[in-house]
């Protein structure tokens, strides 16, 4: 079993990479991995081990639970990771190739002093979301089913990185999976609204720029969408 009182703080307080004080956010609804027993328990080692921050550096994190192959030669490239990568040099009037990405996927992206940030509305890692391994690892009745979990922990966490959107006022937050539309409204107080070009939403809140995009997993999308995205967002600068 999981040790139920990290596990907890974890929950509260873990919420990715890279630095808040980066001039764009990367939300997205959950990271992947966490598929055994073994690989959440150093994750939440890790995270204990190198001071349980909201952000962490991602490499160093990373390689604490034996995760290399994103870092070292030869890199490999992390799908979503690629398309935020994409989506960033775009917005900074780059087109990258392909060898510029893994260069800053290995260099840059969520390093803890990148002016990079990558959150997750859910702190939990999980391989997709019909797989939910934490009822059996843990005896905390919000995770004896992932309906369960979703329904405690959803609008908590909208609420605190809503509160986390005020305290740094980062200028855009980009969410990634329309299907999770809704909880995007939740935390950008519903100012989201079809864009052109299609498959885009964007509104604005407070100080901020928010944009709601297809995720980089979803069948036939193409670099050049997550291009065009950098563009788009280049132009709310």
């Amino acid at each position: 079993m999981l040790n139920d009182e990290l596990l907890e703080d974890f929950m509260q307080g873990f919420y990715g990479y890279g630095t808040f004080q980066a001039p764009i956010w990367f939300v997205g609804m959950e990271e992947g991995g966490g598929g055994s027993f073994e690989e959440i328990r150093r994750r939440l080692a890790a995270w204990d081990t190198l001071g349980r921050h909201a952000l962490e550096d991602v490499v160093e994190y990373h390689k604490m639970f034996g995760v290399e192959r994103f870092w070292n030669e030869p890199v490999v490239l992390q799908p979503t990771w690629a398309s935020i990568i994409r989506v960033l040099l775009g917005s900074r009037g780059l087109s990258p190739t392909t060898e510029e990405v893994k260069t800053f996927q290995r260099e840059t992206l969520g390093r803890a002093n990148s002016g990079t940030c990558l959150i997750e509305l859910l702190p939990l890692p999980s391989p997709n979301t019909a797989t939910w391994l934490y009822a059996s690892l843990s005896s905390l009745p919000k995770l004896q089913s992932r309906k369960t979990y979703l329904t405690y922990y959803s609008p908590l966490r909208i609420q605190q990185i809503q509160a986390l959107i005020a305290e740094y006022r980062p200028p855009i937050v980009v969410f990634y999976g329309l299907g999770y539309l809704p909880l995007w409204q939740a935390v950008a107080d519903n100012a989201l609204r079809p864009s052109e070009p299609a498959g885009f939403y964007m509104g604005h809140h407070g100080s901020s720029t928010f944009v709601a995009i297809k995720h980089p997993a979803s069948r036939g999308v193409a670099n050049s969408y997550f291009d065009s995205v950098g563009q788009l967002i280049a132009g709310q600068a």
